[in-house]
């Protein structure tokens, strides 16, 4: 009886370049039985349907070079634009400079370059024969990391800590549904690499685009993934789980949403700034564990500062 694992050959590193990597578009679980047991999953509709098709290694018939670039304007401010590039050719019509939205569905964008960078690569297969041998092009190691190396250890610990992972669980489908292989290979940005300067102009026009354009982020029933794997769950790693999905379902602290207003409009009225919620929780993070205490306590209203001696 045929198993998905039959289809599923590794990638063919003999074909590897130097700065190129090979998509591993393999799905299937392996190993002993704590492999197959997953918690903190979401609540979602699977499949039982198995992916099986054929990844032709030996096509040559069609091949095809994109280069991917992202862009945003104001990055880590409320007024960021991020805008995605694909680049296939001259007036090709394939080529795409995409706005992200700031909302798909309920799914909200973070509006920054790695964002853009992700969307650009989502989109390389959708224009092309499912058949064609895809080698892309990025000056983003995030990407190629993403797509590479740090997949499996994304899917093992269920993307928990993972930021922009719906793009990233949408952009692994995309390719995963593809029929033939799939190179990712690094380029020195703003180097004079012909397709990285094209994809850079198509992702800065994009960034200044009035109109926002619509992104798809479903992932099919038989390619979703969720939870994580019960034997790469240590303490860590559960804890940051557990407040992830607190903070999914439960609101933020009325006076600490009101602390952080204050802070926006003094970076607004001083420095002529609008940091984003997450900037600012960021921006004071310190090798210090006392200051970042502090800093902490100070945003959540911890101390009895201002609000409190108001009322003395």
């Amino acid at each position: 009886m045929e198993q998905p694992e039959d289809y599923e050959k590794g990638p063919d590193d003999n074909v590897r370049e130097e700065d190129t990597e090979v998509f591993d578009y393999r799905i299937s679980i392996t190993g002993n039985l704590s492999d197959f047991f997953r918690i903190f999953t979401d609540e979602v509709d699977t499949s039982d349907e198995v992916l099986i098709h054929k990844v032709n290694h030996g096509n040559e018939e069609m091949e095809i070079t994109v280069a991917t670039d992202g862009s945003c304007t104001s990055n880590g401010q409320e007024d960021a634009k991020a805008g995605a590039g694909v680049f296939y050719g001259h007036r090709d019509p394939a080529n795409q400079s995409i706005r992200l939205p700031k909302q798909v569905g309920n799914v909200r964008i973070i509006q920054s370059n790695q964002a853009a960078e992700l969307v650009a690569a989502m989109q390389v297969t959708k224009p092309v024969s499912k058949t064609a041998h895809v080698n892309l092009e990025t000056d983003s190691r995030y990407v190629i990391s993403h797509l590479t190396k740090g997949l499996r250890k994304m899917e093992d610990t269920g993307y928990i800590d993972v930021n922009n992972a719906k793009i990233i669980r949408a952009m692994i489908a995309r390719h995963r549904l593809h029929e033939a292989p799939i190179h990712v290979k690094w380029v020195k940005g703003h180097s004079g690499h012909e397709g990285n300067e094209e994809a850079d102009t198509l992702s800065g026009m994009a960034a200044t685009k009035t109109t926002e354009d619509e992104i798809d982020l479903d992932v099919p029933p038989k390619l979703r993934i969720t939870g994580a794997k019960l034997k790469v769950l240590m303490q860590k790693l559960t804890y940051m789980a557990i407040r992830q999905h607190k903070s999914a379902v439960m609101p933020d602290r009325p006076q600490t949403c009101n602390i952080i207003t204050q802070v926006k409009m003094q970076a607004q009225s001083l420095f002529d700034i609008s940091p984003t919620d997450s900037a600012i929780w960021a921006s004071i993070r310190s090798n210090t564990l006392f200051l970042v205490d502090g800093c902490q306590q100070c945003l959540h209203d911890w101390y009895a500062l201002a609000t409190y001696e108001l009322h003395r």
